[in-house]
Parts: structure tokens; sequence; C-alpha cells
């Protein structure tokens, strides 16, 4: 995908994932991805040499098929590579660049089951999390999600960064997509009705006595009101 961007004439800055916070000779940087810091002192260099990115692609979440499951890295690692490093780095750019729109394109597998062949890891879809809340914090900055398949021959890894790059310049961010082969699969939502009960749930039991704990939130109050004047019971 670098290289593309490159020879089609595009300013690339890669980081890379490492032990400390270094530049290299190439450009490039290396940062912890559990460290805010590193993603502040990216960032603050990046504005002294006057590189304002306006789309950032994020790749950490792509792993080898081997490591579908937490593997070596474990929960801890995989959010840091995952979940922190991309709300870290946001939070980095929003403070330096509070009235500069940010496109974030994040690229996992592993994180999106469409075929039913596919193996999942549960802690990489941590990612997603922000990936649908970033756009609420930061009205400006725009995300979205891709989840792939690890291309096999040179040939299908050229056809994947054609097309993920054709997709980080859609007018439609925000969106939840899979590549599977040549497909373009995305995520939607259909309403579902949900019709008035008629009877308790089979495990409540009128008169019975719950404890719904932290109750004193919203949620908590209106789940009491339901059963005290709706199913008759002790709450």
């Amino acid at each position: 995908m670098a290289a593309l961007l490159i020879k089609a004439g595009c300013q690339v800055t890669l980081v890379a994932a490492g032990d400390r916070f270094a530049p290299s000779e190439n450009g490039s940087w290396t940062v912890r991805p559990a460290y805010q810091e590193d993603y502040d002192r990216l960032v603050e260099h990046l504005q002294r040499q006057s590189v304002k990115p306006v789309k950032a692609i994020h790749l950490w979440t792509v792993s080898s098929d081997a490591d579908a499951d937490a593997g070596s890295l474990g929960l801890a690692g995989l959010t840091d590579l995952g979940f922190q490093s991309v709300v870290s780095f946001t939070r980095a750019f929003g403070r330096e660049n509070a009235t500069v729109p940010l496109d974030l394109t994040v690229v996992s597998n592993h994180t999106q089951e469409v075929t039913g062949q596919e193996k999942i890891c549960p802690e990489k879809a941590l990612v997603l999390g922000p990936v649908r809340t970033i756009s609420m914090e930061y009205p400006i900055n725009t995300c979205r999600s891709i989840d792939i398949t690890l291309p096999q021959t040179e040939a299908e890894a050229h056809d994947l960064a054609v097309a993920l790059l054709a997709e980080t310049g859609l007018e439609r961010p925000g969106t939840t997509s899979a590549w599977r082969g040549r497909y373009r699969w995305v995520q939607s939502y259909e309403p579902l009705r949900l019709e008035a009960a008629t009877t308790l749930p089979g495990r409540l039991q009128t008169k019975g006595v719950y404890l719904i704990t932290g109750g004193l939130g919203r949620v908590g109050l209106e789940i009491a009101d339901r059963f005290v004047f709706g199913c008759g019971m002790d709450a």
C-alpha cells in the first residue's frame, strides 16, 4: 500500500510497533503501542516537519492465521496493538490538530464472520469500539473498519492493496466492511419490531425477590420499575 501511495505522489509516513520510541533514517518511526506519550511525540515531530496527515491507515491488527487466537501476544498485547493504539493516536492527533479532520481506516483480520469459514479472534474485535465512537468524540474525524483475509499470492496482495486504497476514498465513511476475495461485504442493520410481552419470561416469578446491582442509574431504575409495577415483584 505504501509503495502504491508513493508511486502516486503521496507523502507517506510509516509507523511500526516496537519497544522504544525512535525515528529511522528512511523517515519512518517506531512507537510503543501502549504508551500515549509516544503518539504525542510522534504527532509533535510530524508537526515540526510540517506533515499534517489527512488520512491514516492502521494495519496493526492484521496478523497471520496462526495467530488467530491470542497466542503469545495475549489479550494485553492485542489490546495494545488494536484498541489502545487507535485511541492513543486519535487523542494525540486531536490535541495538535483540533481543527484538522482526520480520516482513519482500521484494517484487521479475524474480526468479522462473513462466510462462516473464518477464524475469529475476539481480542482483536476490541478495536471496533473506538472505530464506532471516534466520530462522536471528535465530530470532524471519520473512521471505518475493514476486515480482510490474507492474500496467498503477490497478485492477490496487489489487488487487495488497490481495493483498500480505493475504499479509503469512499464518500461514506463510518462503515464496517469485509473483503473476501474480489467481493466487498458491508455490514447493515434491519429494524426488528419487539412485540409486547404478555407473560413473564420463564426465569422470572411473580412475587420473586431480585437484586439489581448498580441500580441507581436510569437503566437500573427502569428495570426496577418494570419488576415492581409490571410483574408484581420485590426488587
